[in-house]
């Protein structure tokens, strides 16, 4: 039971990390661009990405 519950931890963690790696590049690669928050700079990449 508590193995189990280890690897449940141990996978969200391993989610987590990546989530916030990604995050992280994405924020260096857009910094010296947009100088804004996260937030912003993905609501311009989705609304640039809808845009035909």
């Amino acid at each position: 039971m508590e193995e189990q519950a280890q690897a449940v931890v141990t996978d969200r963690e391993a989610v987590v990390r990546t989530c916030a790696d990604m995050v992280y590049k994405l924020v260096l690669y857009k910094r010296p661009v947009y100088r804004g928050e996260l937030a912003g700079d993905i609501s311009v990449e989705v609304s640039l990405s809808r845009s035909p």
